[in-house]
């Protein structure tokens, strides 16, 4: 547990925890919504699973970019005091990510409202919500891929943002007392030492 409340004060560490909140929900928040549609949108109970399935996601959302935010100010910190500066490309990458980003909780918060509606006790007001909420649903998809491939390629392809003291401050993991293995030749693979 302690490692754990140790990755939570490093806010790259922090940023990389929560941002997978509201991607896996964003992403497959579409499926409920699917099913909400296959019910003609009469299933009040997958109403409200919508509902509070996009609200959850717009919470983890505006967690993850509070930490990102801590992340990008900790990034541009380490750099400005003896750490590796930043690449024109890196720098880029970043604004791209941050872009995406910020208020990006607006995306599924503003679904669940739209899902919300369908509540309204009115013959077609459900359909039109939740036809509305479906399209909505598959935008917040597409804005949860974009910002998560952005902060994808910040991380493993630029090594922004990854543990490393150029670039994040935190001291690099120390790995020495690990158990390495090794490919014999026979293709068995042995522990080495």
């Amino acid at each position: 547990m302690s490692d754990m409340m140790r990755f939570f004060g490093d806010p790259n560490a922090r940023h990389a925890i929560l941002v997978h909140v509201p991607i896996a929900l964003s992403i497959l928040g579409v499926l409920p919504a699917v099913a909400l549609a296959l019910t003609k949108f009469k299933n009040k109970t997958l109403l409200g699973v919508c509902v509070a399935w996009f609200a959850f996601a717009a919470t983890g959302a505006l967690f993850a970019e509070e930490a990102g935010e801590d992340a990008h100010d900790a990034i541009h910190e380490a750099a400005e005091h003896g750490g590796a500066a930043l690449t024109e490309a890196q720098n880029h990458a970043i604004h791209e990510h941050e872009e995406l980003g910020e208020n990006g909780w607006l995306w599924p918060g503003l679904t669940a409202v739209v899902f919300a509606v369908g509540f309204i006790p009115k013959k077609r007001v459900a359909p039109i919500a939740g036809a509305v909420g479906i399209a909505a649903s598959l935008g917040v998809l597409y804005w949860a891929a974009a910002t998560g491939h952005a902060g994808g390629r910040l991380v493993y392809e630029m090594g922004v943002g990854a543990p490393s003291p150029g670039l994040t401050g935190a001291p690099a993991a120390d790995r020495s007392g690990e158990a390495h293995s090794h490919e014999d030749e026979d293709g068995s693979v042995s522990p080495s030492g």
